[in-house]
C-alpha cells in the first residue's frame, strides 16, 4: 500500500497569483508580520490585506469567505483597527476558523493571527 503523500506547509505565497509577504514574527500563539502597501486604510485596502496573508498561509485560500468591520462601536468609517472573521466553506460557515487583526501603521497594514496559521489552513 502506497504511503499518502504529505501536505505541504506554508507559505504558498511564492505560488503564481499570489504575493509573497514578509515571514511572520511569532509570539506565543501568535503572529504578526507586515504586508506591502495595499491602498488608504479602507474597506478595499482590508480585503487585500486579509488576501495577502490567505495566499500566503492557505494552500487553496477560496475555501474561506471572511467579513471584516472596524473594530469598535460607533467607527464605521474608520479602517485603521479591523477585525476579520475566517470561516470554513465546507463546514458551513457557521462558527469562524480563524480570527485575524488588522491595524494600520500610517502607510500600511500589519496583521495578527493565530500561530496555527504555520500549519496551514
Amino acid at each position: 500500500m502506497a504511503a499518502a503523500a504529505p501536505v505541504p506547509t506554508p507559505p504558498y505565497d511564492r505560488r503564481p497569483g499570489r504575493t509573497p509577504i514578509a515571514a511572520p514574527v511569532r509570539s506565543g500563539a501568535s503572529l504578526s508580520g507586515g504586508l506591502p502597501a495595499t491602498g488608504p486604510p479602507a474597506r478595499t485596502a482590508a480585503v487585500r490585506a486579509v488576501d495577502l496573508v490567505l495566499g500566503r498561509f492557505c494552500l487553496e485560500p477560496a475555501a474561506y469567505a471572511y467579513t471584516l468591520g472596524p473594530e469598535g462601536v460607533g467607527r464605521a468609517g474608520d479602517w485603521r483597527h479591523v477585525t476579520v472573521l475566517l470561516f470554513r466553506l465546507e463546514r458551513g460557515g457557521t462558527d469562524p476558523a480563524l480570527r485575524l487583526a488588522l491595524d494600520w501603521t500610517g502607510r500600511e497594514y500589519r496583521w495578527t493571527g493565530p500561530a496555527e496559521l504555520l500549519r496551514g489552513c
